[in-house]
């Protein structure tokens, strides 16, 4: 009997330093109703946390942290939200059906002080899996998203990393015109000899248009 309850003891508490992984997440379920084919499911803070719902909008987001967890809920371009989630340990939470709120739009416009062309740049948003291209003619990334408060990461080759924050309310607009630093030579900062340069204009020796 001693043994027995030994064993029993040993497999709870894990013996040999084995670790119950499976105790330490759990596993969010829901069902997007009207979801299209951009809608996304994601923990805040951990974009590596994402799942994309099926044709028929349910979604299984697995290994998710114990504890309560901000959930990034976009059904489509016009509706999305956020919902605190508690998990618990090798719990699987059914969130049920769920209809998207009115998004709110961030509307970044990126400029180059020295006039460098911005192919290939892009914005993605701070701990979140979303990312737009800088489209030209007129350099703007866009993100339909629930409200609340941002950082947008602002990456073009050849130019300096820049970060900008706003806040956003539902079905509201945050509009920022963002002009990016001139390049300083440094790895990742070479300006033109990258970027090349709008029309009419030369690259220069450091790295600026002309």
């Amino acid at each position: 009997m001693k043994r027995s309850l030994a064993i029993a003891l040993c497999a709870l508490s894990a013996c040999g330093g084995l670790e119950n992984e499976p105790f330490k997440t759990g596993t969010i379920r829901g069902q997007l109703v009207a979801a299209d084919a951009n809608a996304v499911v994601a923990v805040v803070g951990q974009p590596a946390l994402v799942t994309h719902p099926d044709s028929a909008g349910r979604f299984t987001l697995e290994a998710v942290p114990l504890g309560t967890v901000d959930l990034l809920i976009v059904v489509n371009a016009a509706l999305s939200h956020r919902q605190p989630v508690v998990v618990g340990g090798a719990s699987v939470v059914e969130l049920g059906a769920l209809e998207g709120r009115r998004s709110g739009k961030l509307e970044l416009y990126v400029q180059s002080v020295g006039r460098h062309v911005l192919t290939g740049g892009t914005v993605s948003l701070v701990g979140l899996p979303l990312t737009s291209p800088i489209v030209a003619p007129e350099n703007e990334a866009e993100f339909f998203v629930p409200a609340g408060c941002y950082e947008a990461r602002v990456v073009v080759p050849g130019l300096p990393e820049t970060t900008v924050s706003g806040c956003v309310g539902e079905a509201g607009l945050f509009e920022q015109h963002l002009d990016l630093e001139p390049p300083d030579g440094t790895p990742g900062s070479e300006g033109c000899s990258i970027t090349g340069c709008e029309d009419g204009l030369v690259c220069q020796a450091d790295f600026s248009c002309r």
